[in-house]
């Protein structure tokens, strides 16, 4: 079984900076006090020194590439740990593999 991600565990760039999520866009589904994110959810890198051949092209979103293909809330695709997430460059340049911190293992609805 899958780890659904959530709005306060944290994420990194494939350059180790870290990424803040905005206000997460469903407010139903909870998981250890957290809202679970859905396919959509953004989170804004800052501090991320990449460079191609000097020329800076820093991450500044984690995109995901993938979702869950069953679980869904309010009609969006839950975001799991297994989904794929993407650091991007501005004009959605994909720079790499995201990582994000140890997942939540129990799922409450209210």
């Amino acid at each position: 079984m899958s780890e659904v991600l959530l709005q306060d565990r944290g994420v990194k760039c494939p350059h180790g900076s870290p990424g803040q999520l905005g206000a997460p866009s469903q407010r139903v589904v909870k998981s250890q006090g957290a809202f679970v994110l859905v396919q959509g959810d953004q989170h804004v890198v800052s501090g991320c020194l990449f460079t191609v051949a000097g020329t800076p092209s820093p991450c500044i979103v984690i995109g995901q590439v993938a979702t869950a293909n069953k679980v869904r809330i309010g009609g969006k695709a839950v975001l799991l740990r297994t989904s794929s997430a993407v650091g991007e460059a501005s004009g959605q340049v994909a720079q790499g593999p995201a990582s994000f911190s140890p997942p939540a293992p129990k799922v409450e609805v209210r």
